[in-house]
């Protein structure tokens, strides 16, 4: 699964995609996520590394709704704070 999520500058996208880059070293050994910011988006590459099991499709899910919570946050956080980064 890809998740591309706008982040109003090309520097909150870079902070926020580091931020979730650091955050994602914890994958599992079900799921692995990475992200990297391209101009002003955050592109989130989720992979789910054994099908097999039924829940996959569950964590799937639950990965990319953690990723898109903590991505919000960022960036609501920066914005309320006036943080521009430029």
């Amino acid at each position: 699964m890809t998740l591309r999520i706008a982040a109003g500058s090309e520097d909150r996208a870079k902070a926020v995609a580091v931020a979730l880059e650091a955050d994602n070293a914890r994958s599992t050994a079900k799921v692995s996520a990475s992200c990297h910011h391209e101009g002003y988006y955050v592109t989130c590459i989720i992979r789910v590394l054994d099908c097999s099991e039924p829940r996959a499709l569950l964590t799937l899910r639950n990965t990319a709704d953690d990723i898109l919570l903590a991505a919000r946050a960022a960036i609501e956080g920066m914005g309320r704070a006036g943080i521009d980064l430029a």
